[in-house]
């Protein structure tokens, strides 16, 4: 099949009149439950026969005829209040059922949305990935916030908020109730393994939250953590790569960047151009990705821009996915591995191909419709199969037994990662053709020295 193309900078057409994102920790609405009862009901006065498929009602029509039999029958008369939440009820019921990633968005979470993707809001300052059954499991307290002068550490598991259980909470609540008005005190109840659980009160701050994170190892191997694409996702990473490869070449290190890990762990998505821009950045030349949308759904394929060969085109990538990695972070794996410049570590990823546009209501609130799928540039769907990892590898923590007096964590992935690009300056082709021969199986990459000092430790 061929595919039309186009460069990057028209991909702002694509969506005008709306907010395009990728992500699945935003989808804060909701479906509708239907429920039989088994207690007696009255049976309507009423004899007239129900209408016939041509006969019903448009939807205006029924929602106020229901209106009406609300506000003449109801046991109690609605208040103002019960009015809005019924109304509230019916629009994330009619949108949640178009798919699972649509969603009607009320003022207060719309304004909630908006303040996550320009990166600033008020909480206790906490990286979270939300576990089966709701709990929140802590991927890192963000540094300098109450969470992190608290001490709450990675692998903390929130079970309740505020006295409530967080798996009596509808999905996403338990983020939406870590956030709130600057100066408003908060109760955690965490768990830590080895330890009763406990409660503990910290007090909403406003936090700046920048999405991008990174280091230089001392033998010159650089780390990016990219936990989010926020509006300023693209200008951070380029800011990283930037400062990765000045601090490289300082006297004293190494003459020049060896390679790179970009961590995707945990990493929802965010929005559409952000993703696209940065993967952009790891390109010389080569297509990003696959979009199908409702006017052209034979697909458009795009192309990252034609640049001069730079550094970055060159290094030995690695990239750690894992099951919380999901959307515009799929994006930007699959573009890489689609286009050899990367090897993917760690767990099969979430599995999400689409793309929802916000559209903003006069009344403050919003709706997120799914406009558009994607696929790899190869054609490999996303949708509910995610990307498969070059090599498997759990993602467990340790302590290491020099630091047990600290009692701090060590990333075993993270380790293997950053011993895989070191490995790979050396040796890089012989281990891709291996990765090709093998099915991902990379023997004796991270050094014995290495692990030879790290014990289990629980989370």
């Amino acid at each position: 099949m061929s595919f039309p193309s186009f460069q990057l900078p028209s991909m702002g057409s694509l969506f005008r009149r709306a907010t395009v994102i990728l992500g699945i920790t935003l989808t804060l609405g909701g479906g509708a439950l239907f429920l039989t009862s088994r207690w007696g009901y009255l049976k309507s006065s009423s004899s007239q026969e129900p209408p016939s498929p041509l006969q019903a009602a448009s939807l205006e029509e029924t929602l106020q005829n229901l209106q009406k039999l609300i506000d003449q029958n109801a046991l109690m008369p609605p208040s103002l209040e019960l009015k809005e939440a019924l109304k509230e009820g019916a629009l994330k019921g009619m949108v949640g059922a178009l798919d699972a990633h649509s969603a009607y968005l009320p003022p207060h979470l719309f304004k909630e949305f908006q303040a996550s993707v320009q990166g600033n809001f008020c909480g206790v300052g906490l990286e979270v990935s939300e576990e089966e059954g709701g709990s929140l499991r802590i991927i890192a307290p963000i540094a300098g916030t109450e969470a992190d002068r608290a001490g709450l550490k990675t692998g903390d598991v929130i079970l309740g908020i505020d006295g409530r259980s967080l798996f009596e909470l509808p999905r996403y609540e338990g983020v939406h109730r870590l956030r709130g008005a600057r100066g408003t005190r908060v109760t955690l109840t965490v768990k830590r393994d080895g330890f009763p659980s406990f409660d503990l009160t910290l007090t909403r701050a406003p936090i700046a939250f920048q999405s991008v994170r990174w280091r230089l190892e001392p033998d010159g191997v650089g780390y990016i953590r990219i936990s989010y694409f926020d509006d300023k996702t693209k200008s951070f990473v380029q800011a990283a790569l930037g400062s990765l490869e000045t601090e490289a070449q300082t006297p004293g290190r190494t003459p020049s960047l060896k390679g790179l890990v970009v961590d995707l762990r945990n990493n929802p998505g965010g929005l559409l151009d952000q993703a696209i821009g940065v993967t952009d950045l790891f390109l010389e030349t080569g297509s990003i990705v696959q979009t199908r949308t409702r006017d052209n759904p034979e697909g458009t394929l795009i192309f990252a821009n034609p640049k001069p060969k730079k550094l970055i085109h060159t290094l030995p990538i690695v990239i750690l996915v894992n099951g919380g990695t999901a959307s515009g972070s799929e994006l930007f794996a699959g573009a890489l591995q689609d286009n050899k410049r990367a090897v993917i570590v760690g767990k099969q990823t979430f599995g999400k191909g689409s793309m929802q546009a916000i559209y903003p209501l006069p009344d403050g609130s919003a709706v997120k419709l799914t406009v558009a799928h994607y696929d790899t540039p190869s054609g490999r769907s996303l949708e509910s199969v995610g990307i498969a990892p070059d090599i498997p590898l759990e993602d467990l923590f340790f302590n290491h037994s020099s630091l047990k007096k600290d009692k701090k964590m060590v990333d075993s992935q993270q380790l293997y990662a950053l011993d895989l690009v070191r490995a790979m300056a050396t040796h890089q082709k012989n281990i891709l053709s291996h990765l090709s021969e093998s099915s991902g199986v990379v023997p004796e990459i991270v050094s014995a020295k290495e692990f030879g000092t790290l014990t289990p430790a629980p989370l």
